[in-house]
């Protein structure tokens, strides 16, 4: 034991460190998307058309296009936490006073990663047509896309991680402006646009695949009764996800004065999940009254697809708002006990 019974504390890491730690990071995060995609469109949404050439090329699609940007941004974002959480700091021979401006990540990442990704959709579904592979197994089909991904999105930590970190340590170190920006314009340029794209995409995909499966079981058409059950589970589980991650987005930004933190008690995350899991009945009962009263017992898949991506959508922007809440609710004790130390 060291010298007066001290435990020797850790060094933390510099930056450059952290760019190297933020590509295991990267595969990882990778990993668990298609874990969790993989899991609802292969085997929770049904298994009849898993090997339909359509449903494979139209998941392989998605994903490269999808998660090709969501994981390097993820990291961006997970290492400005870790920033102000104190996980890793920059080094005496680290320079960063050359960095340049400071960008929302989805900006700083979002346009070379949707190039990247188009150009390896090309690439995967191209090899695979060349191939005559009409129908892969599903694990294939997801160890192919998670193989895709973890390139583009490795090519993008590389590309633009460490200028982020020095750009976002040094605009955390500029003086503040007396008021922050307007929220509006925030909201909607890194929430709710990119959120809303990303929702979409991958919904358009699930959609047509839970009515697709819907449809082939019942011989034409899904019915009401499916309809539902598919729209409550899927603003149930939108917002949710949006609810944690814009919750925790937001908090780095508070921290450079983008949005302010609100001083109130944030609200407990099984007292959350409650509210979210009431909304979803809600959402579900408003939507069947009027179809029932219409006498609407028939959903094609096209009209099953469209209700699925408004769900999706809508849930989507309330779990912003929601998470947005959340986070800058959970965040202002955490400034308050900074300011103290």
């Amino acid at each position: 034991m060291p010298e007066g019974g001290k435990k020797k504390t850790r060094p933390k890491p510099g930056l450059d460190q952290r760019v190297i730690q933020s590509y295991v990071e990267g595969f990882i995060t990778a990993a668990i998307d298609i874990l969790i995609i993989g899991g609802i469109y292969f085997l929770i949404i049904g298994t009849d058309l898993n090997h339909s050439t359509g449903e494979i090329y139209r998941f392989i699609v998605m994903f490269i296009l999808v998660y090709s940007i969501l994981v390097p941004v993820a990291v961006v974002r997970s290492a400005r936490r870790a920033y102000i959480r104190g996980r890793w700091e920059v080094k005496e021979d680290e320079e960063i006073s050359g960095a340049g401006q400071l960008k929302y990540p989805w900006l700083r990442v979002g346009p070379g990663a949707l190039v990247l990704g188009a150009a390896m959709t090309l690439i995967v579904c191209g090899i695979l047509w060349a191939a005559g592979m009409e129908s892969l197994n599903p694990v294939i089909t997801c160890l192919i896309s998670f193989g895709a991904v973890v390139v583009t999105s490795s090519i993008s930590i590389r590309l633009h991680l460490r200028e982020d970190m020095m750009a976002f340590v040094s605009a955390l170190s500029a003086p503040e402006s007396s008021e922050p920006p307007p929220f509006r314009p925030y909201f909607l340029k890194e929430y709710v646009i990119p959120w809303v794209a990303v929702i979409a995409a991958i919904n358009v995909a699930i959609g047509v695949k839970v009515f697709s499966e819907e449809a082939f079981k019942a011989g034409g058409s899904a019915s009401l009764e499916e309809l539902l059950v598919d729209i409550f589970f899927v603003f149930l589980a939108i917002v949710t996800w949006m609810l944690f991650e814009c919750g925790f987005q937001v908090r780095p930004d508070i921290h450079l004065g983008l949005v302010t933190a609100i001083d109130e008690r944030p609200l407990g995350i099984p007292l959350l999940l409650l509210i979210v899991l009431a909304m979803s009945i809600v959402v579900c009962v408003l939507a069947g009254v009027p179809l029932a009263i219409a006498g609407i017992e028939d959903i094609t898949i096209a009209q099953g697809t469209l209700a699925h991506v408004l769900t999706a959508v809508t849930a989507g922007v309330i779990g912003m708002i929601l998470g947005l809440r959340w986070g800058r609710a959970r965040e202002y004790p955490l400034l308050e006990r900074d300011a103290d130390n």
